[in-house]
């Protein structure tokens, strides 16, 4: 437990994490920042919560301040002490790049319009996502799936998705035109829910329009 060697770690990670920000690259390195800054705080946490709950001997009296002055029993070793250190010089630098990954995200979903394709059906658990990324000429189809889970006494919606084909952009091939010609490939979904999500501006695809994309579906299911 070396807290200058795990700065150093932080710090070259973090330069990599801002070169991809730079270039609006967000995932998974945005997921990973929030999951990271989390267990810090965790960590944090229940070091102060361990360290309230441990007993503490009378060490004198405040007259001035009329309280009782109280000491630890159990102190922080070594290795405690680097933790807290590394802890304190973390989470201001992971909460910066937080923010900024954040602000990212929402400029680019202020570009996208997510909107249904044709008659919207009472079912919605299923159905496929069609994604155009700004002036590209191809638009891609994912049949998705909605998913609803329990952890910790919570519900949590998930959602599935997979490429099942691809249309180059033209007269012919409008996002309604797109649907009927699903409708007839693929019938097992006789009567599927259909949206697109399309850019106003090209971005990355992979590490930012599909991750973002599907987001917004799965809160439009969720509402």
């Amino acid at each position: 437990m070396d807290a200058e060697y795990k700065k150093y770690l932080l710090l070259g990670w973090l330069k990599r994490v801002k070169g991809h920000f730079e270039e609006t690259r967000l995932y998974p390195w945005l997921a990973e920042l929030h999951q990271h800054y989390l267990n810090l705080q965790l960590i944090r946490d229940n070091k102060q919560m361990m360290t309230e709950k441990f007993p503490k001997n009378l060490s004198h009296a405040d007259f001035e301040k009329l309280k009782l002055v109280y000491e630890e029993v159990i102190k922080d070793d070594a290795v405690m002490k680097e933790l807290e250190e590394i802890i304190q010089f973390s989470l201001p630098l992971l909460q910066s790049h937080l923010e900024k990954g954040k602000g990212l995200y929402e400029e680019v979903e202020q570009q996208l319009i997510l909107e249904p394709v044709g008659v919207t059906p009472l079912h919605l658990g299923s159905g496929y996502l069609m994604i155009r990324n700004g002036d590209k000429n191809d638009t891609l189809i994912y049949q998705y799936e909605s998913t609803l889970f329990e952890q910790a006494n919570e519900k949590y919606r998930g959602i599935n998705t997979q490429l099942v084909d691809q249309f180059t952009s033209g007269i012919a091939h409008t996002f309604e035109a797109i649907k009927v010609s699903l409708l007839k490939r693929y019938q097992h979904l006789p009567n599927p829910a259909t949206w697109v999500v399309y850019s106003k501006k090209s971005w990355p695809y992979d590490e930012t329009l599909l991750p973002i994309a599907r987001r917004l579906l799965m809160r439009q299911l969720a509402a």
